[in-house]
């Protein structure tokens, strides 16, 4: 019972923390391509 709640926790977080990374992953994609004009090799 005790487990089932922490696996149950556990993949919340789990999902939170990948939504958030998601998240910041698009913001970080966004603001590289602002900046892409600036680092022209």
């Amino acid at each position: 019972m005790i487990t089932q709640y922490y696996m149950l926790l556990i993949s919340h977080s789990v999902r939170m923390s990948m939504r958030c990374l998601n998240n910041n992953l698009i913001t970080l994609k966004k603001s590289i391509n602002k900046f892409q004009i600036f680092y022209v090799p």
